[in-house]
């Protein structure tokens, strides 16, 4: 469905209802035995110091390892934080519980992936932590509402990238950060970053995150391949394999034969 998203850019109320419906569908698995939907992020590091995690969190750590670099430069510590395009709520619970905002939220526009977040998510002592329903375009948040706006891996779904990027400013404090990474054609890079500047960005960062989610991809394959057998009915494996990003999967082809990137940038309301 990610490599059609092009084709869509002339219907977008369809394409958004389209990713809704895909995500509702989702949401079915509530109690399956995993919390996110992005490619993840794999690098060696330098220090040699691998990321700390509990035992809980270690299956998910490429995943994890995608939101420590997207947010690598922001400070996140009694801060408070939106999370738009939440999906299964593993992100926005792990910078939670392991970064040290005052106030988490998380936003998404399906349902039921919304009642999965609220369910695995939020319970007694995790702190200021609430999942809502939501439109990335037009959201209930006051302006100047959050200081850190993070999006993972969502705004290819959305009817416009530029609405989405002024409602970003909107709700942010003056001076607010915004950590966005996102895939697109390789050849929109730049167009991207001008409509982030002509809705009132800064751009700190940039980075092409590419090969180490393709790293990502190829460590993480035989899990993901294990789920999509587990999980998915078989008609629909094949789109699941795409959707997931599995090694030889056109997604996974795409980003070898460089027709798609993964980008992330580190940006400051101006």
């Amino acid at each position: 469905m990610l490599l059609y998203t092009r084709a869509l850019e002339a219907f977008p109320g369809l394409k958004q209802r389209l990713f809704r419906l895909l995500y509702q569908y989702l949401g079915r698995y509530e109690y399956a035995d995993w919390t996110f939907m992005n490619y993840g992020y794999n690098t060696p590091l330098l220090s040699g110091e691998a990321l700390q995690l509990f035992a809980e969190d270690e299956p998910d750590r490429y995943c994890i390892q995608l939101y420590e670099c997207v947010t690598a430069g922001a400070q996140l510590k009694g801060r408070s934080l939106l999370e738009i395009g939440c999906g299964r709520g593993g992100g926005l619970s792990y910078l939670h519980r392991y970064r040290g905002p005052r106030m988490s939220r998380g936003l998404d526009i399906a349902p039921r992936a919304v009642a999965v977040c609220r369910a695995r998510h939020v319970h007694p002592g995790v702190g200021d932590l609430w999942f809502q329903v939501g439109d990335a375009l037009a959201t209930d948040y006051d302006e100047g509402a959050f200081d850190v706006v993070v999006n993972v891996e969502s705004s290819h779904c959305y009817p416009s990238r530029f609405d989405f990027f002024l409602e970003v400013r909107r709700v942010l404090k003056p001076g607010g950060t915004f950590c966005y990474a996102d895939l697109h054609e390789t050849d929109a890079a730049e167009g991207i970053e001008s409509a982030l500047q002509g809705a009132g960005f800064a751009v700190i960062q940039r980075e092409d995150l590419t090969p180490g989610v393709l790293r990502s991809l190829a460590a993480d394959d035989s899990r993901k391949r294990e789920l999509i057998l587990a999980r998915a009915p078989w008609v629909l494996r094949r789109a699941f394999n795409c959707f997931a990003g599995v090694v030889g999967s056109r997604t996974h082809r795409s980003f070898v034969v460089g027709a798609r990137q993964y980008t992330r940038w580190l940006l400051r309301k101006v």
